[in-house]
């Protein structure tokens, strides 16, 4: 079963000691394994390394030799027009695209039926860029990205956009220090910045809003008010000691700015709806004094158009007051109401650099890899 896709493990060998792209190609053996008449796979690239995708590929051809039919599910515009025979655009639940022959659709005609024409976003009204707060030189992960080169000034927000396994998401998480470099550097203010964990993030200034709240974010068995304040006990402490008043005082604007609901600190964060405790951690980042920078992964993810609004005007909020934030997001139109610019990642690099007014189609032509 696993020869076919070209693996040669252990059959005892624990998934989870696999790598992200060995899962993706075991899980494309069991289907294979299942002698299908149709094979489906959505998005089964987005883990895998090129030489894993031109593996993937022939192993897709030979199905297609013998008769069997695969439905390959892809934003990934230069390998659609590699591996499809004909090709179905769908926006919005709507087929607008049925079924062309390849060769007869421009990259420009598929983005197109995708986007459509330029969503009417209200963008919110962005303050002016302020001075270089920031700069990565030669950044680099393992597995994740490498040699990635940007910038981040005071009163800015810039976007980070790509798709899973990219390297965007890590590439957000080392601006926090959640994650530690393994090459390249980091200056904040003109000074070498060693980001070893949270830690010095947070002395640093710099506020983290975590892509996942349940498992990343929340204290569920806590309160609140602790769950809001988690960052920052070191300003309402004295000798070790917290003073819950000074916490209440520092909490409270914060909760009703936000439209906290209902407004009770002492409520178990566990009762709040999954908008609430979205914004909580919203809260917990930006109630840090001297932060500096706030990166937010998926900042909205899972709320409602309320919730969203609230969001995103704190976000702006934030740059307003002077400081400079990150929104790492998967949601295009999020990026164009918020963003001055958009930076892409595809294949762990920084490969584009969007300014604001340049739509969802420039976007969405650069993660696919492929030119109008």
């Amino acid at each position: 079963m696993l020869a076919p896709v070209g693996l040669r493990l252990d059959p005892n060998r624990a998934v989870s000691s696999l790598s992200v792209g060995e899962q993706q190609l075991v899980e494309i053996a069991r289907g294979l394994a299942r002698e299908c008449r149709v094979l489906i796979l959505d998005e089964p690239t987005a883990t895998l390394n090129r030489r894993e995708v031109a593996q993937l590929f022939g192993i897709l051809r030979r199905i297609c030799d013998q008769g069997r039919a695969v439905l390959f599910i892809s934003h990934r515009l230069d390998e659609v027009e590699e591996i499809a025979d004909r090709i179905t655009v769908l926006r919005d639940g709507v087929t607008t695209v049925r079924g062309a022959a390849r060769g007869t659709l421009t990259v420009s005609d598929i983005v197109k039926a995708m986007v459509g024409h330029e969503v009417d976003v209200n963008e919110l009204d962005l303050p002016p860029v302020g001075p270089t707060l920031l700069r990565m030189r030669g950044g680099g992960l393992r597995n994740a990205f490498s040699d990635a080169d940007l910038e981040l000034h005071r009163s800015e927000i810039l976007g980070i956009v790509g798709l899973i396994g990219s390297g965007a998401l890590e590439l957000g998480a080392a601006l926090t220090g959640a994650v530690s470099l393994d090459s390249g550097s980091i200056e904040l203010a003109g000074q070498r910045l060693l980001l070893k964990n949270r830690r010095t993030a947070l002395k640093a200034g710099i506020g983290l809003i975590p892509p996942d709240r349940e498992t990343e974010g929340m204290f569920p068995t806590l309160s609140v008010a602790d769950n809001a304040l988690a960052s920052a006990f070191h300003q309402i402490s004295s000798f070790g000691w917290l003073r819950a008043a000074a916490g209440r005082a520092l909490l409270a604007p914060w909760m009703t700015r936000l439209a906290l609901s209902p407004n009770d600190p002492k409520r178990n964060v566990a009762a709040l709806s999954g908008g609430n405790q979205q914004k909580l951690l919203v809260i917990r980042a930006l109630i840090i004094m001297k932060k500096r920078i706030l990166v937010g992964i998926e900042p909205t993810r899972g709320v409602d158009v309320a919730a969203r609004e609230i969001i995103h005007n704190a976000l702006a909020d934030a740059a307003r007051a002077g400081l400079a934030v990150v929104v790492v997001s998967s949601d295009l139109e999020e990026l164009l109401v918020l963003c001055h610019r958009v930076i892409v990642v595809r294949k762990g690099c920084i490969v584009a650099e969007v300014p604001r007014g340049h739509g969802a189609g420039r976007i969405l032509q650069e993660l696919a890899g492929a030119a109008a």
